[in-house]
């Protein structure tokens, strides 16, 4: 068993990257779901892991980790240190019109949609696109406005494909 486990997590964030055995756990932790796991779903498990190279000692600690916090009644909040973040969900202000052309929001919008900015970047073109009050401006200047913003991470990143996209 777990060295009567005062250490039941992780204590620092390098702990965790720095324990074979916790990599384990977060590798499990995305098969399972409030309900824990069958006699039948771990075997399946620790093939894969083994299979995947994990050592046998790391995969018997993890799931030693695995039933303690399924004894204790704590499996979900558990399981949830070891998932991904999601990225928060961005909603348009309607005042956000007041002063941005509705062709630069949705540009913007696409880009971090699509996974080619993010939420962060997304913010600041938006803030950028505010201040110098986009609404009244022709569609060549919207354009032009378009590609100078998205330039640098079209020119590098984007195939011209996906750069059209942004830009109608």
């Amino acid at each position: 068993m777990l060295e009567q486990t005062s250490q039941l997590y992780p204590q620092t964030t390098a702990e965790l990257h720095s324990e074979p055995w916790w990599g384990v756990v977060r590798k499990i932790a995305q098969f399972l779901d409030a309900s824990g796991l069958s006699l039948d779903q771990e075997q399946v498990i620790r093939y894969e892991l083994d299979r995947d190279g994990y050592e046998p000692s790391d995969i018997s600690k993890a799931f030693e980790w695995l039933e303690s916090v399924m004894q204790s009644g704590t499996l979900r909040d558990s399981l949830n240190l070891f998932m991904d973040s999601p990225e928060p969900c961005r909603v348009i202000h309607p005042l956000e019109f007041a002063s941005t052309h509705p062709r630069i929001i949705r540009s913007i919008m696409t880009g971090y949609h699509r996974g080619y900015i993010s939420l962060s970047t997304a913010e600041r073109m938006l803030e950028g696109a505010r201040l110098v009050d986009t609404r009244d401006w022709t569609d060549m200047d919207v354009e032009s406005f378009i590609k100078d913003l998205f330039g640098p991470i079209a020119s590098g990143v984007l195939k011209p494909q996906q750069a059209n996209i942004i830009y109608n």
